[in-house]
């Protein structure tokens, strides 16, 4: 019989005040819970704040966090949101530890019940998530990479995530590629679970609007931006950022070589990091 690993979700929020009820919503009727849920408001001014407040009031699972505001807006604020929300529940007793972005939502109430049982299943499961819809259009994992797993609700097993020492702040993104590929390169299994969907309503990052960089979440990698100097042209390979031309600058560029052979990042101004999985 398999013994089910108890998980916490994180969940750094900024300005969602339009989207995170349903979200809310979504883990309050699954059939397995977290043992915790840290929901990390990142300065948020647009009634965020209170509706967490309301939902944690009546469940003591959920906790809200609040980050004092700030001006600069980057992808590394995500990062820092999501470490603060960790220092919440690093003392707990957990197998699996999840972040979920706060924009997402599940119509299937056995979703992480599912996710769970495929920790359970596989000792060297490292990564784990599904594909993620966004009005009615989901990535084809025929033509997509199935061992990428997408940051919108991306799950490590706990011993992998301190392993790679947790997300890299990068300022100007890729932070979800990052930790997968140093999870692969460090021997363990990454997979999208494509029984399963999750659902992404929001179409544009606040982290990333001073980052020199624009996300375009759920487009498909065929209508993705491929010419841009500096950046292959690889239908096999995922990368969720679609990089804005008007944005781009030379030296900050995403290079997925072939089959996530090597992933070089450098972004924000950051020195170039060099992964072989």
């Amino acid at each position: 019989m398999l013994i089910r690993p108890a998980y916490v979700l994180i969940s750094p929020a900024r300005n969602e005040a339009n989207f995170i009820e349903l979200t809310i919503k979504s883990v309050v009727a699954q059939t397995v819970r977290p043992l915790k849920w840290i929901i990390v408001s990142d300065g948020s001014t647009d009634g965020t704040d209170e509706i967490v407040r309301q939902y944690a009031n009546e469940h003591s699972w959920i906790e809200l966090v609040r980050m004092p505001e700030r001006r600069e807006r980057h992808f590394a604020g995500k990062v820092h949101a999501f470490n603060a929300g960790y220092t919440r529940v690093k003392d707990l007793a957990f197998e699996v530890i999840g972040n979920l972005d706060a924009d997402v939502s599940f119509d299937d109430k056995d979703y992480f019940l599912f996710l769970m049982n495929k920790f359970a299943e596989d000792p060297r499961l490292g990564v784990g998530g599904t594909p993620y819809q966004q009005e009615n259009s989901t990535y084809d994992y025929r033509f997509v990479n199935i061992e990428d797993v997408s940051g919108a609700c991306q799950l490590f097993r706990r011993e992998c995530f301190e392993e790679i020492g947790g997300y890299l702040p990068l300022k100007g993104g890729g932070v979800d590629h990052v930790a997968f590929l140093t999870a692969r390169m460090k021997g363990w299994q990454t997979r999208t679970f494509i029984d399963k969907v999750s659902n992404e309503q929001e179409t544009f990052s606040d982290w990333g609007a001073d980052a020199g960089l624009r996300l375009s979440v759920g487009t498909s990698p065929a209508r993705r931006k491929t010419n841009v100097p500096g950046i292959d042209r690889l239908s096999q390979t995922r990368a969720d950022a679609a990089i804005d031309e008007t944005s781009y600058r030379q030296p900050d560029l995403f290079s997925f070589a072939h089959c996530n052979v090597l992933l070089k990042v450098g972004i924000g101004g950051t020195p170039p990091l060099l992964f072989r999985c």
